[in-house]
């Protein structure tokens, strides 16, 4: 985005940062995109998910992958202080919620043997790295012969849904993007998972 910025000028791309569900609000701070709030926008893309970028950071704690072992954090916005770790999630959480968040967010099929592994080790210990989370992930769920598919997939995507609050920022989103159109704009959405798929195509 800022190699973009500085090949364009602001006056042709101008980088906000902020939640899909924040879309109107963002358009506000800026001179440069306040008058789109009046005009209307031609056209929105929403790209949805994580990008290679953040699940390549351990750091970031996004990544099941043993080499990229790192803290269970999972934020899209690490600087914000009034959100929650996954780790700090997974701690505390009822396990009857644990499983909800697993089956709504994820389908995940073994969504009450993954929250029950989990509730049993917290209580010998803290939670707090990703390799700590995907061996127990992977203890619960047995593997598939054929599949190329880790364990641990389904739970770190609906952990990372959970955590920042996705799908309540994509309703939201969607909402203000189509309310910013122009008659005959385009609104274009790259989803990555039938969960997304299913709130998009309502």
């Amino acid at each position: 985005a800022r190699a973009l910025e500085e090949a364009y000028g602001k006056d042709r791309f101008v980088f906000l940062r902020g939640n899909f569900g924040n879309l109107r609000h963002l358009l506000d701070t800026e001179n440069a995109t306040r008058e789109l709030l009046h005009s209307g926008v031609d056209a929105i893309v929403f790209d949805l998910g994580v990008s290679m970028m953040q699940l390549s950071k351990a750091e970031r704690g996004f990544s099941f992958r043993p080499q990229l072992n790192g803290p269970l954090d999972m934020r899209m916005d690490q600087h914000d202080q009034k959100s929650y770790t996954a780790a700090e999630l997974i701690n505390v959480i009822r396990e009857a919620d644990l499983v909800k968040i697993l089956r709504d967010y994820s389908d995940e099929a073994y969504a009450q043997r993954i929250a029950y592994k989990i509730c049993e080790a917290r209580r010998r210990e803290y939670i707090q790295s990703t390799k700590q989370l995907a061996d127990l992930i992977r203890e619960a769920v047995p593997k598939k012969k054929y599949s190329r598919i880790d364990q641990a997939t389904k739970t770190f995507q609906a952990l990372r849904i959970a955590v920042n609050n996705e799908l309540v920022e994509l309703s939201d989103g969607l909402r203000q993007a189509t309310q910013l159109l122009i008659p005959g704009g385009r609104l274009v959405v790259l989803s990555y998972h039938g969960v997304e798929d299913k709130l998009v195509k309502r």
